[in-house]
Formats: C-alpha cells, structure tokens, sequence
C-alpha cells in the first residue's frame, strides 16, 4: 500500500464507510461497488489520524472540501444507518485522538440512532502513553532573519528560503493550522515581524530594512517569545538564517546559552543556517563563529546554496 497527501487534514472518513457498506443490504442504493459482504458477524476497522471532513473545526484542522456532500450531518447519519442495516460494526483505531474525537462521537451518536441494537465498539488508540510511541508533535517556527546591509541583493533569496519551510511543512501536515510561527528580522536592533501566528496565516512577503549585523538581541528576542508565546503543546524551531559574521562579539553565543538554559524543559531546537555563498569571502569568519556558537548551542547547521 503506499498513501497520498489530499491537500488538508480533514479526510473522508464517512465517504469510505460508504464504500464499506455498499451491498451489505438489499435496501442500499449505494453507486459504488459491492464489496460482497457474507459473514453473519461483520466488522469495519478504520484506522486514521484525521478527522472527517464536517468535523474538522473541533479540533482546529484544516478542510478544503467545506462544500462537499460528504461534509454534511445527514449524509454521515444515512451512512451509518446502512452500515446498521448492514449489521456492520465500526470501530475507530485513532492515531491521533485530539483530531478525531469529534468523528467518533458524531459516528457513535448516529449509530445509537440508527435502527437494530447496534452501538460503536470502544476505539483503540494507537499510540499509548509510555509505549514509545508519540503523536506528531505541533511545532512553533521561530524565524530569525539577518536583514543587514549585505542582505540587500539577497533578501529575495532569504524570502524564498523562508517560505520552503512553511510550504514544506504545511505539505508534511497537509495543511494543519495548528503549527505556529514568529518571525524576527535584525540589525544592529531586533524587531518581531509575527509572532505565534499560524502557519496558514504567516506572512508571504517580509519587509527589508538594512544596517549592521548584531547576533545578540535577536536571540533574546526568540528567548522571550518562547516564554510569552509558546504554548506547551508546543516544540519551539529557530530557525536562524544569516550571511555574516556578528558585530557584537560573542554576545549571540552568549545569549544562546542563555536561551538554553531557560528553556531546558521545552525541547527548544534550533538549526542555523549560513546563506553561503552569498559572501562567499568571510567563510572562514563564519566557520570560527560557528564553533563557537556549536558549544552545546545548536542543534544543527547548514550552508544554504542559492
């Protein structure tokens, strides 16, 4: 079996239920496909992590199909009716329970509606606690961008290097909007240009302004965003892109450690990225710096081609 993403998080659980029960009844009008249902005891296991398309809001995912006849309440209850006449049990292997625990409760409640003594089986969640096992953690994005001076021919580069991140991510989640991202740009000051927005609703273009490059404000600025807006549900990235070698000394490693330290409990990841070879000739700077800031500070460090 291999899988295809479909563009959002919300997916048509109810639409394959349909398909399950086609042919299990003589009164089912269903156009797809018997599937030629003979056992007396019959039983459908879904296995999912995402919620079906109608039910998507509860738990803030994303659907692209709000228009589609298999969003509404009334089909997912004439559905559940023929999988009752159809003597089909249901049950629901969730491998995220947040995402589909909206669908579960709406497919339960139309199955004690429908009509014979069928009810739902108790789901099964796939991914228990302490088992090893995890759900797909929310990621809050912390972008820190050099728009110093030496930027300025490049700074449509960076823009672009910005925007692979959220596309990427949004294609790896199908567009779930529960991520988070903020946003930084510095020179000689820091300023934050988003913070703890959406990932759906970060900006597609950045403002550039120009100046020296200063490590050290921007990293206590990312610290104390962490610490205002992040919310524990939450793994925070920094993401630090920059073409140069600081103007203020060691003060960026410094406030990086320090940035480590207070938020030791988070899991706070960062990846610094070089924007080589934009400045192709202060590569050696940059390496020594690296070094430095590499002392337990960084979690990984590329060179990004352009």
């Amino acid at each position: 079996m291999s899988g295809r993403g479909g563009g959002d998080v919300a997916e048509d659980v109810v639409g394959a239920l349909e398909a399950v029960a086609a042919g299990s009844h003589a009164s089912n009008t269903s156009a797809m496909p018997p599937l030629g249902w003979r056992g007396r005891v019959r039983f459908c296991v879904v296995i999912t992590d995402a919620p079906t398309h109608g039910q998507h809001e509860e738990c803030g995912a994303t659907s692209t199909h709000e228009d589609h006849p298999h969003a509404t309440s009334a089909y997912l209850e004439s559905v559940v009716k023929t999988l009752a006449q159809g003597r089909i049990n249901t049950m629901v292997c969730t491998l995220n329970k947040n995402a589909t625990r909206a669908t579960v409760s709406a497919l339960e409640a139309a199955y004690k509606d429908a009509p014979g003594n069928f009810k739902m089986p108790k789901g099964i969640p796939l991914f228990q606690p302490g088992a090893g096992a995890t759900e797909r953690p929310h990621l809050h994005f912390i972008f820190v961008l050099d728009e110093s001076t030496s930027m300025r021919s490049d700074w449509s580069d960076l823009e672009r290097a910005y925007r692979v991140c959220i596309d990427t991510r949004l294609a790896v989640t199908q567009g779930d909007s529960r991520d988070l991202v903020s946003i930084i740009q510095f020179t000689t000051s820091a300023k934050c240009a988003a913070q703890a927005c959406s990932i759906t609703a970060a900006p597609a273009s950045l403002d550039y302004t120009g100046g020296k490059t200063k490590f050290g404000g921007a990293i206590r600025m990312a610290s104390s965003i962490i610490s205002s807006s992040n919310p524990p549900t939450h793994i925070p990235v920094i993401v630090f892109m920059t073409d140069g070698c600081p103007g203020d000394g060691n003060a960026g490693a410094t406030e990086m450690d320090s940035l480590r330290t207070a938020h030791k409990g988070t899991n706070v990841q960062v990846s610094l990225c070089w924007l080589l070879p934009f400045v192709p000739h202060r590569g050696d700077g940059l390496l020594l710096y690296l070094r430095v800031l590499r002392r337990g500070s960084l979690d990984s460090a590329h060179c990004l081609p352009f």
